[in-house]
């Protein structure tokens, strides 16, 4: 069985960083040390409270899970309109770890494909930068 955990757990003033950074940091190690059948989604940035830096959370998440672990998320369609600086910081982040063009595919397409059994047909690759 697979599990996907939503907005990389910051979402909906919950509180989870009340408690700070660094205990969402061990928090979500521990689950994806624990839990190999848990995926990240990463996205609903402007929903994340309490998260002054969102790239610091997102370039955890890609060094805890791993590409092969991480979806990218529009949050279509609670929140029209922000997609552009959600993919964008993800799409920064993956640069600054120079992940490969098929790692940066995983993240945005082929782990999406594989965890909810989507097929998609002929895509064409986008370029970096465009929106």
């Amino acid at each position: 069985m697979t599990f996907v955990l939503d907005h990389l757990g910051l979402n909906g003033g919950v509180g989870v960083l009340d408690k700070g950074m660094e205990d969402w940091k061990a928090m979500t190690k521990r689950l994806a040390d624990e839990c190999p059948n848990l995926y990240v989604k990463m996205g609903a940035i402007e929903e994340w409270n309490g998260v002054d830096h969102p790239a610091e959370c997102i370039r955890h998440a890609v060094s805890t899970f791993g590409t092969h672990r991480c979806l990218a998320e529009s949050n279509w369609f609670v929140s029209t309109g922000a997609y552009a600086r959600a993919f964008d910081q993800l799409r920064a982040v993956l640069q600054e770890a120079k992940a490969s063009d098929d790692k940066v595919s995983d993240v945005f397409r082929r782990n999406a494909e594989r965890v909810y059994g989507l097929q998609t047909k002929g895509r064409t690759k986008r370029k970096q930068g465009k929106k």
